[in-house]
């Protein structure tokens, strides 16, 4: 009998009889290869990866050793359950059964009963493996999968019981989801609404009190008012009969059941007396195109029931017209079914119709002899103007020509999609169900969710790998969805096939693959000149907005630029969820309590992303002064940690997050990450001796990310050298070396061995040098590097200069070296690290464009040094100083008093070197204080 894997609930092997399979197959690390191999599935897994997950923390030859004696292990007790190929692994499924893998297929097959069913807990709940922080970043990566696969069964079967009027099924749907996103205020309406419906109303008001209580406690928010004013009309309203039990039949199949029910009865009767060959035609049409729909998931369903009828069409020409047109409606109702969240009914009344949400087709079919002629309105759903599509085809091309119509429908069917560009795309689908897929992901990525953007883009191009627009698309949802490695390949393959695109979507992909390249002075010149020649261009904004943002204050720009950037992205599409939540960000920094609010709301009512509307609360939380916000996951609050310390400028709050994240029951790798946080806050706040006693306490841990931090500590610039601290700094550094296997913690991000080592390379040579620059630069860059690690080591050779330089009394020179720095830097890699953000440099010119006198150069440097890497915050005080410097030079004597007051706020009892740059800040604020006196 097959031996079963179970990973939803925990991890544990079962014979086929059940009983639990223990011993050294069922080893942690062991069960964690199985559940690597079955999230990859049917695709292998290499064992280099496999290692980098399982055993990074071991010398290479060391962990294959390992993962061999646990293949050699797992088969022992479970039988030959892999089908290797050299350096691939994967999984057999006919030898191995698998929960996660029967799930996905259900999923697939819409099968969404089967697949709530398999889903008894979140997917290896409870489970770690210490010192693998790259496998909990994995874990966490396909847990959320997994849930939001969930989510859409549960919403599916709830939209289906709820349409029934199986009102009591689909609040046990309504139950289970809401247990997994209690925060959800839409969702919360509608249980409430379902509740009342029932003749519940207890329950309906008890459901809206525990969602304010839990908002106001959990997250210290103001609660939805949508939700309580929703609970009370439902409760005005009369209850709904509900079905003690209601048939199941299968989502796939009750697309054509439902258009086929409503079919009046004479048309029933005119199909019986069709030829047989068209009788044939009509329902292999309808088989085909059900058949085509079971592959391709319909996107999350929204709250409030939309609706598409499609009537019965017109019967016109000769006799074999009138089956025709029956037959028609019914299979465009299959095709169309689902699509945007909508159910397809074929009858509804008039003032139903004007309904928001409600959409119409009204159709006719003319046969007349060996020609067919097809004539479809869409009206409704808040258009001001109907739709209209006629297209002909030979008699015998029922197939084509349907399937032609449903191309023409369906990019109107989406709501919110850039019209021009979705229509413009849409013609070089050749079947509609792909163009169906395509346009799920497109709305999926308007809502944030890009993981389900990246799924449906991903299927969409193994279907026609034609399609370059689809691969540029897919390469960002990738990218966003943090899938770093397939939107390099679509990138690339985009490319490829560019020359295919009309201009504007050939310049827009050549421009994007220029920005992922890491050419962030080149990306902002392209995508510059398009906004300028297409002021309305949504999707050029949002790009040269994401330039501005990530990529702008490494070429010295400040955020100003990349706020107003995305507030006209906002301003031409106010329903897209990553321009709101970039917007967001940038008014929060700025204070514009106002458009947080306003832009935390339009985010909600489109239902996004939930963990990234869980970040923007969090923010907005402490952007208007409720204090900081912890309720969040891990890798959430770490974020957010890094986004109220830098861009909001909020150590105090920050820390808050940090320590709950190091608290000591937090997983080890989050814990490590905690203190290196801390160690950055307390720099931040002028505190050396702490920042170092954290990193004590980082080293029990991560010895490795703590010697990093200690010499890069060591090696500010704003700080003068001390030979006892860089002595100690150097000697742990040199010690620390890089193992080919890990993702050191100090880069923040998964690199490999090589930059470990120029960067241990960077660090020794900046801690060798002399006072005075009089020494020896022993910094050379490895040969034949990959383009990205040539340039950060050419730019960090270029800092080691430059420092040199400015010691030895060579300013000019040591200016010269950073301005000439390449700054070519995936913004991935750049918002991660300080080191691939280039912040020391990028500091340092900002001080050495200060003492030429070139300052309003000075004070752009100064103010984008703080603006790119997660940690680079500590760098806020010291620039704020240098800013009131500036300005105080420039006669601005308010905005020099603004500067020195928040580098004071910011160091309010520095220890060490950092109390005389506080005597500096002091001095600065009562000069401008006492000039501007009367």
């Amino acid at each position: 009998m097959t031996v079963e894997l179970r990973l939803f609930g925990g991890a544990s092997l079962l014979t086929g009889d059940g009983a639990l399979i223990s011993g050294s197959s069922a080893q942690p690390r062991r069960l964690a290869i199985l559940a690597i191999l079955a999230d990859a599935w049917p695709a292998p897994v290499t064992r280099d990866a496999i290692i980098g997950l399982v055993w990074p923390e071991q010398d290479e030859a060391g962990a294959r050793r390992l993962l061999s004696q646990s293949l050699y292990e797992l088969r022992k007790a479970l039988g030959e359950f892999t089908r290797s190929s050299g350096r691939d692994i994967g999984i057999d499924a006919s030898a191995l059964a698998v929960d996660l893998i029967d799930f996905r297929r259900a999923m697939e097959q819409r099968d969404f009963e089967r697949a709530a069913q398999l889903y008894r807990a979140p997917l290896l709940d409870g489970f770690h493996l210490k010192g693998a922080g790259e496998f909990d970043r994995w874990l966490s990566s396909v847990r959320h999968a997994t849930e939001r696969d969930l989510r859409r069964a549960l919403a599916c079967l709830m939209d289906r019981d709820e349409a029934d009027g199986n009102v009591r099924g689909a609040i046990e749907w309504a139950a289970r989801l809401l247990e997994l996103f209690p925060f959800d205020a839409e969702l919360v309406q509608r249980c409430a609404t379902l509740h009342a419906r029932a003749g519940d109303p207890a329950s309906a008001i008890g459901i809206a009190e525990r969602y304010e209580r839990r908002i106001r406690d959990e997250l210290e928010l103001a609660p939805d008012p949508r939700v309580r004013s929703a609970t009370r009309a439902a409760l005005d309203a009369p209850p709904t009969p509900t079905l003690v039990t209601a048939a199941r039949t299968s989502p796939s199949a009750k697309a054509v059941a439902v258009a086929t029910s409503s079919a009046p009865a004479f048309v029933e009767r005119r199909a019986r007396r069709l030829p047989l060959w068209r009788a044939i035609v009509a329902a292999a049409t309808v088989l085909i195109v059900a058949a085509g729909l079971r592959s391709f998931e319909p996107p999350h369903t929204a709250a409030a029931r939309r609706v598409l009828v499609i009537p019965t069409f017109r019967a016109q020409g000769d006799s074999s017209s009138v089956a025709l047109a029956s037959a028609m409606a019914t299979m465009l109702a299959a095709s169309l079914d689902g699509a945007a969240g909508l159910v397809v009914d074929t009858a509804v009344t008039s003032t139903e119709n004007r309904a928001d949400g409600w959409a119409r087709a009204d159709g006719a079919v003319t046969a007349t002899g060996h020609q067919l002629r097809v004539d479809v309105t869409l009206s409704g759903a808040g258009r001001a103007r109907a739709y209209r599509v006629t297209l002909t085809a030979p008699s015998d091309s029922v197939i084509p020509l349907l399937d032609r119509v449903a191309r023409e429908l369906l990019p109107r069917l989406y709501p919110g999609l850039d019209r021009e560009r979705i229509t413009t795309a849409a013609r070089s689908f050749a079947q509609a169900s792909t163009l169906r897929r395509y346009l799920d992901g497109e709305s999926a990525f308007r809502r944030g969710e890009f993981g389900a953007a990246h799924d449906a883009f991903r299927e969409v191009t193994e279907r026609d790998s034609s399609l370059a627009y689809v691969w540029y698309r897919r390469a960002m949802a990738a990218e966003d969805a943090h899938r770093l490695d397939d939107a390099n390949r679509s990138a690339a393959t985009a490319l490829r096939g560019a020359g295919r695109l009309d201009e504007r979507s050939r310049r827009i992909v050549e421009a994007y693959v220029v920005w992922r390249s890491g050419d962030i002075a080149e990306a902002d010149s392209l995508f510059r000149l398009m906004v300028r020649a297409r002021p309305n261009d949504a999707e050029a904004w949002v790009h040269f907005a994401e330039v501005a943002y990530h990529g702008g204050p490494l070429i010295g720009h400040t955020l100003d630029e990349a706020r107003d950037a995305w507030r006209q992205a906002v301003a031409l599409d106010s329903g897209d969820f990553s321009a709101l939540m970039h917007a967001l960000r940038l008014e929060a920094r700025s204070g514009n309590q106002r458009a947080v609010a306003t832009l935390l709301d339009r985010a909600e009512s489109i239902g996004g992303n939930v963990s990234l509307l869980a970040e923007m609360r969090a923010i907005g939380n402490i952007a208007v002064g409720r204090g900081a916000s912890i309720s969040l996951p891990d890798a959430s609050a770490y974020f957010v940690h890094s986004v109220v310390a830098s861009l909001l400028e909020r150590p105090t709050e920050a820390e808050v997050i940090a320590r709950r994240l190091a608290a000591p029951d937090a997983p080890a790798a989050v814990r490590a990450q905690a203190h290196a946080a801390l160690a950055h806050l307390a720099m931040a706040q002028g505190h050396r001796r702490s920042a170092h006693a954290q990193l004590d306490t980082l080293s029990t841990n991560d010895p490795i990310a703590a010697a990093w931090w200690r010499a890069y500590f060591e090696t500010l610039p704003f700080l003068t050298p001390s030979d006892t601290g860089q002595s100690r700094a150097k000697a742990v550094l040199a010690s620390a070396v890089p193992r080919s296997t890990t993702v050191p913690l100090y880069l923040e991000l998964a690199v490999d061995a090589p930059a470990a080592r120029i960067l241990q390379a960077y660090e020794l040579a900046l801690l060798g040098l002399s006072p005075r620059g009089d020494g020896d630069v022993a910094f050379r860059c490895p040969p034949e590097l990959p383009a990205t690690l040539a340039a950060l080591c050419t730019d960090l050779g270029r800092g080691v200069a430059a420092e040199s330089r400015r010691r030895a009394g060579r300013p000019a020179d040591a200016l010269r070296e950073l301005e000439h720095m390449e700054m070519r830097v995936p913004y991935q890699l750049a918002g991660r690290s300080a080191y691939f953000a280039r912040t020391r440099e990028r500091y340092l010119r900002a001080m050495l464009l200060e003492q030429a006198g070139r300052l309003d150069e000075a004070y752009q440097w100064y103010s984008a040094a703080t603006s790119v890497g997660r940690l680079d915050y500590l760098y806020l005080a010291p620039s704020h100083l240098a800013r009131g410097r500036i300005r105080e030079r420039q006669g601005n004597r308010a905005a020099a008093k603004s500067h020195f007051q928040r580098a004071l706020e910011l160091w309010k009892t520095p220890d060490g070197e950092l109390a005389s740059l506080r005597v500096e800040a002091m001095d600065g604020l009562r000069r401008v204080t006492e000039s501007s006196a009367p």
